[in-house]
């Protein structure tokens, strides 16, 4: 039977998603550390001036109360003459900041409510060039560059469309927690735009400063290609005797694991943000509005595998502290939804995955669209995740066990080891009001251990699934 892909594959394949704006509080009992990146995106502080509000009241697009107690800045800004005074202003509030979400949702609103085809392309032009026209601006303008520093490497990212994830469904399918026994799987994601990080090639292009930094060098094809082949071949001989094993997967894409140059297109690794999206027609059609709810949560769930293994090394344990939550968008033309994704347990392995919803907004409304402003990526977001991984990729590149002295640690149950041969991701790095310079110091990870951090459970002949390994 072929591939299917709608809510109740899902379940099967592990992963569940609620269509209902989630509490964030049930969110952090689940999920602890997503309490931090959670807060940050739904800070909508100070971000709407005084001037702004009577605009919008005279637009007719007025604020409730609590919106307006909780987003608007309660001050008039000073007549720029009063040097002293306006400094003090523009130092408490960002004001650029703020015009520049007011009159891109104007903008927004205005083009999404001339939309009267039901073309897909017509979401995909507002999406891509409006929305996020900022993001894929930054993106663009990174590509022009013939050399790197290594901050500039913190700041690089990618935004790409419409790339079948075809490898990472390999990865999900042998790592999710099957609730059926005859499940054949879901069909390989296709998001209609992500983000990730850019799979820098160390011979051409970004060389200089950039070959002199551990942490950028092991974001290099050449050296997640290195790690992902040592991995796979741990995870042949692993299986042999009779345990899960290891998968390293830096990237979805299948290329960039090819023996040759690895393209352009496809130099890209562990992506952290998706977006889907339908046109309007089908607003009202509850089964389109589900596929599409389906099409982010499988896209979501590759997401979370790719950290996941990263953070473990595939080692089955509780580790889900290490496990960054992914952040993911859907539109059903107008209407905009933001949602987290995490894993919620470890068993033999394999993740359970929760899909929840943060926020649901229209983008013909300027306050909505002002909010999803601030939801949207941020250089803080991505210095997190970055300083979230380079520590396990570094901890990779560094394993100098044979393959029999690891395989030796896994048959003796010696967790701790594992850790130390593969390593772990540190915890998420706080976001709130974190938007330095790239900082080339070393973190701290050679923390003490204890008996709470060695928790992995302990391996059993059931553990050894009937999956064949799949490399």
């Amino acid at each position: 039977m072929s591939k299917s892909l709608n809510k109740v594959t899902l379940q099967q394949a592990g992963i569940e998603f609620n269509e209902d704006v989630a509490d964030p509080e049930d969110i952090f009992k689940e999920c602890p550390q997503a309490q931090q990146l959670v807060q940050y995106l739904l800070n909508f502080e100070n971000i709407v001036t005084l001037e702004t509000l009577e605009e919008l009241e005279l637009s007719g697009d007025e604020l409730t109360e609590e919106e307006e107690a909780e987003i608007v800045i309660q001050e008039a800004q000073p007549n720029p003459k009063r040097s002293a005074a306006f400094k003090a202003f523009q130092s408490r509030y960002d004001i650029p900041c703020c015009d520049r979400y007011y009159h891109s949702a104007l903008q927004i609103k205005k083009e999404a409510g001339n939309v009267a085809s039901e073309d897909e392309t017509r979401w995909t032009e507002i999406i891509k060039h409006s929305v996020f026209a900022e993001l894929l601006a930054k993106a663009r303008e990174l590509e022009k560059k013939s050399r790197y520093t290594a901050a500039d490497a913190l700041t690089r990212f990618r935004v790409e469309s419409e790339h079948t994830w075809q490898f990472s469904a390999i990865a999900l399918d042998q790592h999710c927690q099957k609730t059926h026994p005859h499940s054949n799987g879901l069909t390989a994601p296709k998001p209609d735009l992500f983000f990730a990080f850019h799979g820098y090639d160390e011979h051409e292009r970004t060389g200089g400063p950039l070959s002199a930094d551990e942490n950028i060098h092991n974001f290099t094809v050449t050296e997640l290609r290195r790690t992902y082949e040592s991995y796979d071949q741990l995870g042949k001989e692993t299986w042999k005797h009779g345990k899960r094993p290891f998968m390293f997967l830096p990237s979805p894409c299948q290329r960039f694991y090819s023996a040759t140059k690895v393209p352009y297109k496809d130099s890209y690794c562990f992506p952290w943000t998706i977006c889907e999206w339908k046109h309007q027609g089908q607003i009202g059609k509850h089964e389109e509005r589900s596929k599409l709810f389906c099409q982010a949560a499988n896209g979501a769930a590759v997401c979370l595998t790719l950290f996941a293994n990263a953070a473990s090394g595939g080692l089955p344990g509780e580790f889900l502290r290490d496990t960054r939550p992914v952040v993911y968008f859907t539109f059903t033309g107008h209407v905009a939804r933001v949602w987290i994704g995490y894993i919620t347990s470890v068993q033999k392995g394999c993740y359970k995955y929760q899909m929840r919803r943060l926020w649901k907004g229209s983008l013909l409304k300027v306050i909505d669209t002002i909010k999803l402003g601030v939801i949207q990526p941020s250089r803080s977001e991505m210095k997190a995740i970055f300083n979230q991984m380079k520590n396990p990729l570094a901890e990779m590149s560094k394993v100098t066990m044979t393959a029999a002295t690891i395989i030796d640690a896994a048959m003796k149950n010696d967790a701790f080891s594992f850790k130390r041969a593969l390593g772990r991701a540190k915890t998420m790095d706080s976001l709130a009001g974190d938007d330095e310079e790239y900082d080339t110091e070393e973190d701290d990870s050679d923390q003490e251990h204890t008996e709470e951090d060695d928790s992995d459970q302990e391996y059993t002949e059931e553990d050894n699934s009937d999956q064949e390994y799949i490399p």
